[in-house]
């Protein structure tokens, strides 16, 4: 079986965006809304805090260990500064019925004109 078979869609931003926008009024509000949402997640993992998503999971921020690192063009060694990587930790409730509600679009009331 080929890899890709076992893959669903790739949500992005815009996704999100049109998503958010079926229950506010309008997609500049949304768009601010997903904007807003991003933007905190990014600050509080930039200032070392966890961010928990219940029934998603949580992200962390880990330090990287120094390390030598090889080129392969040239074989030369390298070394590798220590740095920042973020880290997802899976909810335990992510892919059972405990989880949040499926995404269904009959649910979501479009947005008053």
């Amino acid at each position: 079986m080929a890899r890709s078979q076992n893959r669903g869609k790739t949500v992005n931003k815009a996704d999100l965006v049109e998503i958010v926008g079926r229950v506010v009024s309008t997609r500049k509000e949304a768009l601010s809304a997903v904007d807003a949402f991003l933007n905190s997640v990014q600050h509080a993992l930039r200032s070392g805090d966890k961010v928990v998503l219940a029934g998603v999971g949580s992200f962390h921020v880990k330090m990287r260990k120094a390390k030598i690192g090889r080129n392969p063009k040239t074989g030369q060694t390298v070394p590798i500064p220590p740095r920042r990587a973020v880290r997802f930790k899976m909810s335990k409730d992510l892919f059972t019925n405990k989880a949040l509600p499926s995404y269904n679009q009959d649910h979501v009331s479009e947005p008053n004109p």
